[in-house]
């Protein structure tokens, strides 16, 4: 048999059609912005275009009522953008085709994140929810609460055309707002997806709450440097963002104060994007750090503070989109900016330089899925992303610095071992001993002078051998009685004039003492003596202390090997003042000179 050709297939269907009648439920709605409810195939719907009425009138709330003429726009939008102000009384009504039966066993739900400051929502007419009390017939409006979750009747959801009619009223917040979009579908699958973004949130901020807290303890400790203090505050700040949004979103809060808390959110989000570029610079040594560090918080003051002036009336609503658009220009700009600095030391071949920049590309992503592909807290997990690769590679260079440390502890502990070996010698002991007999016959009060010198300064060189700084005003203590002990044995005059030092100012022990050491042994003497002399100098940021011994008359001196002293020197210095010191020394005028600078932040730790 000849098929029909498609036409006659066509006039078939629109007589069968005409006989039988189409089915209520299938009909399209007038309006092209009606919400379509298929939750068998999409669990979750949204409603994001209303149509929108200022005033109030009961005959609004019903479905037959004709809102042809009311004007259609999006949810999110403040009120006092408009000219009749924030406060007052609006409606929202949209219009929701049920295709399909509910699955009996499932009920049919709302959720309304915030909907400033009192609502009613009405389904066909009938009240099905009030969250606070709108100011009707001079009664004080009583405001609601965030995370409003609304069953609908399951006699009200049969399939067919529905109208959903929600009542705002504001009188006591800055502005009348409905959040967008509001969310509809099977209360189960509301419920699991509000866990879900629950859940997500919860977790990051855990996440940032223990990194934050974990190199916070790592600063307090051994650690210290103000690019482990920007990530706990970055770290800490994340945390606070979300938890604070849980709070409004999720958690019931008051919506008399929904821009309360708004503005108290603008901290931990000042926090947590002016710190991350500046993290950057510092944990990579950029030059002008300072100066482009108050750059990169006036920028974010300028995207922060402008848009809650709004609120105060010092800014128009008008300013608002520009400054949500800078908002975003300003997120993805200091994320840019990190990536770029981390991918400038990925050329220099510097550690944790490759994790950054990953990270960076994680947080980018992250940020282009909320705002661009509409992915709420996608910008969350790109942090995550981001601290914990910057966790991973801190976590790697602090173990690289114990390793360091543990070798330059045990390095010095052999050094100094050996520096008390050659100072307690027996050879030492005995040549002072001598030293001793000797005045005993010709001189005792001068071999009671030598007992009593070589005695103390035995003793303090026990004492200083088990701790890791002194005052160098008692490191100079020793070195003069040093000089004492061997002029008495040597029947010369060693002399040592030294500038006063704070008691604060501290140093490794025996390293003035070993320059002295070093001069007594390679340094010219006469047949009067030998001058010792140290001057203290200090500088902006740094502290500098110089050792002079002089020599002949001619200036001629021997040149300071580097030796097991000057390797203890070294050692004891890094160990005590990582990166922060510089020694130098050659010969000068009539002797020779040493220099030991110390950068201010090591000064008195």
């Amino acid at each position: 048999m000849r098929l029909l050709p498609s036409r006659s297939w066509i006039i078939n269907i629109v007589i069968v059609c005409a006989l039988c009648g189409i089915p209520d439920c299938l009909a399209q709605p007038a309006d092209s912005s009606a919400v379509y409810l298929f939750p068998r195939e999409s669990p979750v719907s949204y409603i994001p275009v209303w149509k929108v009425a200022i005033g109030d009138s009961a005959t609004w709330r019903l479905p037959g009522y004709d809102d042809s003429r009311w004007s259609c726009e999006a949810a999110g939008k403040l009120w006092a953008s408009e000219p009749t102000g924030g406060k007052g009384i609006r409606w929202y009504r949209q219009t929701i085709f049920i295709p399909e039966p509910f699955d009996s066993l499932q009920a049919c739900a709302i959720f309304c994140k915030a909907a400033v400051s009192a609502s009613e929502l009405y389904w066909d007419g009938i009240l099905i929810a009030q969250n606070g009390r709108i100011a009707r017939d001079s009664a004080p409006e009583v405001s609601g609460r965030s995370a409003e979750f609304i069953v609908v009747p399951q006699h009200l959801t049969t399939p067919g055309r529905h109208v959903a009619a929600l009542c705002v009223g504001n009188t006591h917040a800055f502005s009348g707002f409905l959040e967008s979009p509001l969310e509809i579908g099977y209360a189960s699958s509301l419920l699991s997806a509000m866990t879900k973004t629950q859940t997500l949130q919860l977790l990051c901020a855990g996440i940032f709450l223990i990194a934050g807290l974990f190199h916070f303890a790592v600063m307090v400790g051994k650690a210290r440097g103000p690019a482990y203090a920007l990530f706990g505050v970055l770290s800490l700040s994340c945390a606070a963002y979300l938890l604070i949004e849980a709070a409004i979103n999720y958690f019931h809060a008051d919506l008399s104060q929904y821009y309360t808390l708004a503005l108290i959110n603008d901290i931990p989000w000042f926090l947590m994007m002016a710190p991350l570029p500046i993290f950057f610079m510092y944990e990579f040594s950029v030059p002008f750090r300072l100066r482009a560090s108050a750059l990169i918080a006036l920028a974010a003051l300028a995207c922060i503070v402008p848009a809650r002036l709004i609120t105060f009336g010092f800014v128009p609503v008008a300013w608002l989109g520009v400054l949500e658009r800078a908002n975003r220009f300003y997120m993805y700009a200091v994320t840019i900016f990190a990536a770029s600095i981390a991918l400038v030391n990925i050329a220099r071949r510097q550690k944790g330089a490759l994790l950054g920049f990953a990270g960076c590309g994680a947080l980018l992503a992250g940020i282009y899925a909320s705002f661009q592909l509409h992915k709420e807290y996608a910008w969350a997990l790109g942090f995550c992303g981001l601290i914990v690769l910057l966790t991973l590679s801190l976590s790697r260079q602090m173990a690289q610095q114990n390793r360091r440390r543990q070798e330059m502890e045990l390095r010095g502990a052999r050094l100094e071992l050996e520096l008390l070996k050659k100072h307690i010698q027996p050879h030492f002991l005995l040549n002072s001993l001598n030293s001793v007999i000797a005045w005993l016959e010709e001189n005792p009060p001068t071999a009671v002078r030598l007992v009593g010198a070589l005695a103390e300064e035995l003793r303090l060189i026990l004492q200083f051998s088990s701790v890791q700084r002194i005052p160098v005003s008692e490191e100079l203590r020793l070195c003069s009685l040093h000089l004492q002990v061997m002029g008495l044995r040597h029947d010369r005059a060693y002399t040592l004039a030294a500038d006063p030092v704070p008691d604060s100012e501290l140093i490794p022990p025996l390293v003035i003492h070993t320059l002295v050491e070093n001069g007594l042994t390679h340094g010219c003497c006469n047949a009067q003596g030998q001058a010792f002399v140290f001057r203290r100098e200090k500088e902006t940021g740094l502290v500098r202390y110089v050792i002079f011994n002089s020599g002949t008359a001619d200036g001629a001196t021997v040149p300071q090997r580097e030796g097991t002293g000057i390797r203890y020197i070294k050692t004891r210095l890094e160990e005590a003042f990582p990166g922060a010191w510089r020694m130098t020394g050659g010969p000068c005028n009539n002797g020779w000179e040493t220099r030991i600078e110390i950068l201010h932040k090591g000064i008195g730790s």
